[in-house]
């Protein structure tokens, strides 16, 4: 698929038709704050949402993501998505894509849904607001900044481990037990840099 970059000036006219290709099609990387999102929406641990509800690979840097488990469908999609208000930023986003490198790259697909050219002509930005997204950027930016720093120190087995457990599995009572609620992202990122030196 074709991408198109963009800014956050340019126009958008995009209103979802709910035909479920969104949901179905993309990989959907979630976020701990994704996770956390939707542990509380379902008052289920983490994990009970990993037995039913994710999978875990390894990219291209052997950093372990977590990824709905959204084929052949999504399990919150009925007629419409169950989780909305909570669901994951990578659907909040949609149809706009994110490419995090120095700047944030604002993409487009070039293959569009049902949805394109209809609905009311908005910016990029607007769309974003609409969608609850600005009020997450200081977490996306600042984890995507943390990925990015973890590209150039190649993690090892059992950092891979810890990572897995710190980020993905913070109702461990482990984890759990050095959580202090107050600032969530900041607990997990002080957690795994406190684990990572004791293994070091």
């Amino acid at each position: 698929m074709q991408l198109q970059a963009k800014e956050l000036h340019h126009k958008l006219k995009f209103k979802c038709k709910h035909c479920g290709q969104c949901c179905n099609k993309p990989v959907i990387q979630l976020y701990p704050f994704d996770i956390k999102n939707i542990c509380q929406e379902l008052n289920i641990s983490t994990k009970q949402f990993h037995q039913q509800y994710s999978l875990f690979q390894l990219d291209e840097d052997n950093i372990p993501r977590c990824i709905l488990k959204n084929k052949p469908k999504c399990p919150f999609r009925e007629n419409k998505c169950t989780l909305y208000n909570n669901r994951p930023i990578r659907c909040r986003l949609y149809p706009v894509g994110r490419i995090f490198q120095e700047d944030i790259t604002y993409v487009l697909p070039e293959n569009k849904c049902p949805g394109f050219d209809s609905g009311k002509k908005q910016t990029i930005q607007e769309w974003l607001d609409q969608q609850n997204i600005t009020e997450y950027d200081p977490l996306t930016k600042k984890w995507n900044d943390f990925i990015i720093n973890l590209k150039d120190h190649h993690l090892n087995p059992m950092q891979q481990i810890i990572f897995r457990k710190v980020f993905y599995d913070f109702d461990d009572p482990l984890i759990k037990k050095y959580r202090k609620e107050n600032n969530f992202m900041n607990d997990l990122y002080y957690i795994f840099e406190m684990l990572t030196k004791k293994i070091n």
